[in-house]
């Protein structure tokens, strides 16, 4: 009984492992439409950041207001880059 568990665990780990390096695939390559997304995105946030950020930033101290408002500039660019990535392969 506990074979059969444990082969359906290892099986289960090897598919979410190979799902997840799929994912990754070709990350080292350059990719201009994906820069050109993570722009747009990053940018969208900035002309929108009264309304997106800062009704959560204000209630912040400066410095923790500063790491997450940079933390998520970076995360929408990293977020575009990829989307546009996806486009451009597909």
């Amino acid at each position: 009984m506990f074979d059969e568990i444990f082969e359906w665990l290892g099986e289960l780990f090897e598919g979410l492992g190979e799902f997840f390096g799929s994912l990754f695939e070709g990350v080292g390559e350059f990719s201009v439409i994906g820069l050109l997304f993570g722009i747009l995105t990053a940018g969208f946030v900035f002309l929108l950041r009264k309304q997106m950020l800062n009704p959560f930033l204000v209630h912040m101290s400066k410095g923790a207001g500063l790491f997450w408002g940079a933390l998520t500039y970076i995360g929408c660019f990293i977020a575009g880059y990829f989307i546009g990535k996806f486009f451009e392969n597909s």
